[in-house]
């Protein structure tokens, strides 16, 4: 699958390495952000995303309500469907 990753912090890397043993992430994307690319992929603006194809975003921010919010954003916002949202650390924060 083609994963936008959602949140450049201190798991990002953690979890793009569990990520990419089965998926291929193809871009990156942050609110707070204005680069070009990370990690050697490209970096999308959250407006862009729409029009960038993927199958999930996956967001990686630790706080629970601060990945709710991004995810409410970005379904209401740019129109994100909700089934291709994917809040990853607020479910297994005490594993990493």
């Amino acid at each position: 699958m083609k994963i936008l990753v959602y949140g450049l912090g201190r798991y990002t890397e953690r979890i793009v390495d569990l990520i990419r043993k089965e998926h291929d992430v193809i871009a990156y994307s942050d609110s707070y952000s204005a680069i070009q690319s990370y990690g050697k992929k490209k970096f999308v603006r959250p407006k862009e995303i729409k029009h960038t194809d993927f199958d999930y975003i996956i967001v990686t921010v630790v706080d629970r309500k601060q990945a709710l919010k991004i995810r409410d954003n970005l379904t209401s916002q740019y129109l994100i469907p909700l089934r291709k949202i994917i809040p990853f650390l607020y479910t297994v924060t005490r594993q990493i």
